[in-house]
């Protein structure tokens, strides 16, 4: 699922429930739930040729670009409608994306990639790393993912998904 959504969610999360002690955990929990319903993702499989390389710059632009569109909704939302505290709201967001900052880190140390990504030398590529990694948290992760083939029905059910629970979770933001 895209970052923003995942974003969105965790936010919508810290409206839900006024106790932060409760909301926080459930907005990083809330990850590995999404992450069990049809869904897409863009593809970031680029990181993994380093980065002297035009493909690694396009994967990293699109996790940036759909990051700050997470942000941004919840700042343009907090300034329209002021009716939730934006700062328990960016606060769930980054916990709604901390799932998939982990796995990233998760490759950055595995076969030392990032020494490799240092150099500017090519990464272990991020399928290998998928199905031969023993980092047992990556290991859950994927587990807890939406087992999706790429035929253009489950791609249109994972996008209607996707802004289904980012509409969800702004009109609970809003209210």
């Amino acid at each position: 699922m895209i970052l923003s959504v995942h974003f969105i969610a965790g936010s919508a999360i810290t409206k839900l429930i006024p106790n932060k002690l409760i909301a926080y955990p459930l907005a990083f929990l809330s990850h590995f739930l999404l992450d069990a319903l049809p869904h897409t993702d863009y593809p970031i499989k680029g990181i993994s040729a380093g980065w002297k390389k035009q493909n690694f710059y396009e994967s990293v632009s699109s996790l940036v670009l759909d990051l700050l569109f997470g942000i941004a909704s919840i700042i343009i939302l907090a300034m329209a409608f002021d009716n939730f505290d934006i700062k328990a709201a960016l606060i769930g967001g980054f916990l709604g994306i901390l799932p998939d900052f982990l796995c990233f880190v998760a490759y950055s140390l595995h076969n030392k990639n990032f020494l490799l990504f240092i150099k500017g030398r090519p990464l272990t590529e991020f399928e290998e790393f998928k199905t031969k990694t023993q980092n047992l948290y990556y290991r859950f992760h994927h587990f807890m993912h939406y087992k999706h083939n790429k035929n253009e029905s489950s791609i249109s059910l994972g996008i209607l998904t996707q802004l289904i629970i980012f509409l969800i979770s702004s009109i609970i933001l809003v209210k």
